[in-house]
């Protein structure tokens, strides 16, 4: 073969391998975007806002929690419209200055109360557990699951929990917009976090999601979940998650499958969420559940492998081989990809530009969060929060 003979030049069977790989790369890239805009569509927006005449209950469960926690309890205390409300967090043992914000908050509103959790017992997590000992507590028809890098806006939890009743839902999930800034929170932040919204939105089809009670049709956003604590309690509460570390996914998994009505709506407009804040904590984050992310490592190698081939793959092949197939093929993925990114990006109140110009660079350092998360599973090395994950 000489210096610039392309590849397979000696095998012509290689030639419309590549070729064929690369179509089918940009037509699964294709595919999601069609999906994408369906489900742009039809995705619920939060019900507008009307009194609540019932007691509702924001769980929060704190570990470490000193640079977030006081900015998510002032959010709570500024909500609109509820009648009665308990604001329970629960101080997860933390080394940090946690438990004494929580006090300062609680003396300014005496609707916060300062819980003081156990240690978890064997078999338990430590967000599932500090949950299940904040519902020991909580008094309220409505359970409100917030994480501590959460903020909600005045009228969230009203156009929430009318969303909740008027749906006849067991959970919604108002899926916060997540913010992630280059300057502020490292190049890996400013790659991944985008695809948290992207994800659902591009591969997942949310009218079967509504329809059927699948756990792989299923997603949700933790940081700021909406639950009939009496459809809770039918399921055996935090108890049937209490080893899940992706306890939100598991939540909604076990609603769905007892016959619970599961809404994923737009919640961007009434919270936010920071949830990683350097290049550390992003990779100590996703490798902590990636592997269960899909359902285990079956699932996740799925999912990368076509992530792969839909986004990462016709641009590689282009390289290998430029020809007019994979050439048009790779122009055609890395559209599709861009103009799916700017539709996470409506979804997500952020300006799409730059960020949608770097999809595939997003979805290599996910698909290498992924892996990571497998490895370090298998290895027994996942660790969270200074405790290790079995």
């Amino acid at each position: 073969m000489t210096r610039n003979a392309p590849i397979g030049a000696h095998h012509p069977w290689i030639g419309p391998m590549i070729s064929g790989f690369a179509l089918l790369g940009a037509g699964l890239a294709v595919g999601a975007l069609v999906n994408a805009r369906r489900n742009l569509s039809l995705l619920p927006q939060p019900a507008a806002a009307a009194p609540i005449d019932e007691t509702v209950s924001v769980l929060i469960p704190a570990r470490n929690e000193q640079s977030t926690i006081t900015h998510a309890l002032a959010g709570v205390s500024g909500q609109r419209g509820l009648a009665r409300l308990e604001v329970l967090v629960c101080d997860d043992e933390s080394t940090d200055g946690t438990a004494s914000l929580i006090t300062i908050a609680a003396r300014r509103d005496r609707r916060i109360r300062l819980v003081h959790g156990a240690p978890p017992p064997p078999g338990w997590l430590g967000k599932p557990w500090a949950l299940a000992q904040l519902r020991t507590v909580a008094t309220g028809s409505v359970l409100v699951l917030l994480d501590s890098d959460t903020r909600l806006h005045p009228d969230a939890l009203a156009r929430a929990i009318s969303t909740l009743r008027t749906s006849g839902s067991a959970l919604v999930s108002p899926y916060p917009r997540v913010s992630a800034q280059w300057r502020r929170d490292g190049l890996l932040a400013a790659l991944v976090q985008p695809l948290l919204t992207w994800s659902w939105l591009t591969l997942l089809p949310l009218d079967a999601m509504r329809r059927s009670r699948r756990g792989s049709l299923t997603a949700v956003g933790g940081q700021f979940l909406v639950c009939d604590a009496a459809a809770l309690d039918a399921v055996g509460g935090f108890h049937a998650i209490a080893g899940e570390v992706l306890d939100d996914l598991a939540l909604a998994r076990t609603l769905k499958g007892a016959g619970g009505l599961v809404l994923l709506i737009n919640g961007s407009e009434i919270a936010e969420c920071h949830m990683y804040g350097d290049h550390a904590a992003v990779v100590a984050g996703y490798t902590k559940s990636l592997h269960r992310a899909f359902g285990g490592p079956v699932g996740t190698a799925g999912v990368i492998s076509l992530l792969g081939l839909a986004y990462l793959a016709p641009g590689v092949l282009a390289l290998l081989r430029p020809t007019a197939l994979t050439v048009a093929a790779a122009a055609t993925s890395l559209a599709a990809g861009t103009a799916s990114r700017v539709m996470a990006a409506r979804v997500n109140r952020v300006p799409p530009w730059p960020d949608a110009l770097t999809h595939p660079a997003g979805v290599l350092a996910f698909c290498g969060l992924a892996l990571a998360s497998l490895i370090q599973h298998r290895r027994g090395r996942a660790v969270w929060r200074g405790r290790v994950i079995p």
